[in-house]
């Protein structure tokens, strides 16, 4: 946000939605939002309802990802079911959850991440493009996208020719 600011737009805002792993470290990121001069664009919404979340996507401009140890990447689907365009670090099942459904940014240098939201924001085809094939991805996430991908997988580590038993 600081490096967008700076280099984009000086009113941009991040809400920060979800719970955080303790305490200490939610003192520790309010203080480095201070730090960055960022405490009046920031804002903590903490954990919030299904309904509350629902409201967040809705007036979301992108959905920025910078984990570094994300798993399958839930809130990422979320984001895309929404219309969400995404933004993420290439790193862990990132690339393999958003396919080319989203940005992925190759290391997490904020000039780099600042460019890649503003390359999203300032671009209405490319935008509505993300949108478009988020949605397409999340259905392929789907209870029978997903048993296509994992009979294509077992597929792809199968031998082409039966093997002879005994």
């Amino acid at each position: 946000l600081w490096a967008y600011r700076r280099l984009y737009d000086p009113r941009a805002r991040l809400h920060l939605v979800g719970s955080t792993p303790s305490r200490r470290y939610l003192v520790a990121l309010r203080r480095f939002v201070d730090d960055l001069g960022l405490a009046e664009a920031v804002r903590f919404a903490g954990e919030v309802s299904d309904a509350g979340l629902a409201g967040y996507f809705a007036g979301a401009d992108v959905y920025v990802s910078t984990s570094r140890h994300e798993g399958f990447g839930i809130p990422l689907l979320e984001a895309m079911r929404a219309g969400v365009p995404v933004v993420a670090l290439a790193t862990a099942a990132v690339p393999a959850t958003i396919g080319t459904a989203g940005l992925l940014v190759d290391r997490p240098d904020p000039s780099r991440l600042a460019a890649a939201v503003h390359r999203v924001l300032a671009d209405p085809e490319l935008r509505d493009r993300l949108a478009a094939a988020g949605r397409r991805r999340v259905a392929a996430h789907g209870l029978e996208g997903s048993g296509r991908m994992t009979v294509d997988a077992i597929a792809g580590v199968l031998p082409a020719r039966p093997v002879p038993c005994g």
